[in-house]
């Protein structure tokens, strides 16, 4: 059998249209995506609750070229999961020196911070600005709070 990853590129404003196929990639359980203009793949992105990246032209460009990835394929769809977060941030920094993020959600935001230290801006098409990759504030409200150490837990630890 081939493989196969279909990408289809909307090419219409029409809201009836667009809805229709995100419709079909949201139910079709086919290797596709259906991805829409940059501004408007930003905005389902922010809806789906992946607020802390900035879509720029470059992650399109890419998921128009049909880069195989079910990260790429869920970030319009679906707030990513802290793992997820992890890699797709190490994605997006990775860009000049590679970055390696933790996978444990409470190291995830240092690492992050200090990436971006050296980071290059990208263009946001929401703001039509240029801005950082990955929003550090957004990103602190993606991840789990660390937890907090109970009264309990203190008397309790062994040593």
């Amino acid at each position: 059998s081939y493989r196969m990853y279909i990408v289809v590129r909307l090419c219409t404003d029409e809201e009836k249209e667009v809805q229709f196929y995100n419709e079909v990639d949201q139910e079709a359980e086919l290797p596709m995506d259906i991805i829409d203009d940059i501004v408007g793949e930003a905005k389902e992105i922010h809806e789906a609750g992946n607020r802390w990246f900035a879509y720029s032209p470059a992650l399109h460009r890419c998921r128009e070229a049909g880069m195989v990835s079910p990260l790429f394929d869920a970030i319009d769809e679906r707030q990513l999961a802290p793992p997820e977060i992890s890699m797709f941030s190490a994605l997006l920094l990775g860009n000049t020196t590679p970055v390696t993020v933790p996978r444990e959600p409470t190291e995830v935001l240092p690492v992050v911070e200090e990436a971006l230290k050296t980071s290059c801006p990208v263009w946001d098409p929401l703001t039509q600005r240029r801005v950082a990759p990955i929003d550090k504030k957004e990103l602190a409200k993606a991840l789990p709070a660390p937890a907090k150490k109970s009264m309990f837990s203190l008397f309790s630890s062994k040593k």
